[in-house]
């Protein structure tokens, strides 16, 4: 089974510098709907958020197309972990 794990996203626009209002950063810590949660299956203590959720939100706030996230595929344990890079 992969794992997903999505922790950064960056707005896009060409040749201007991306720049987050205090409006954009109330709508991003909005709480999601508890139906975007769930209880990892065998870690009880962690929860889980589905990407869909996270996607929607980020289109919302930056626009379709506007955000983007650097990521690579790492091998891990028991599957492999999509890992952003925030630099």
């Amino acid at each position: 089974m992969k794992k997903v794990k999505i922790i950064y996203a960056t707005p896009v626009k060409k040749d201007v510098e991306p720049k987050i209002t205090d409006e954009m950063r109330e709508q991003l810590k909005a709480p999601f709907p508890p139906e975007s949660i769930k209880q990892h299956d065998s870690k009880k203590y962690l929860s889980t958020l589905k990407a869909i959720y996270v996607v929607e939100r980020l289109n919302d706030v930056f626009g379709i197309g506007r955000w983007f996230v650097n990521h690579s595929v790492e091998k891990g344990e028991t599957g492999y972990v999509l890992c952003a890079d925030n630099s």
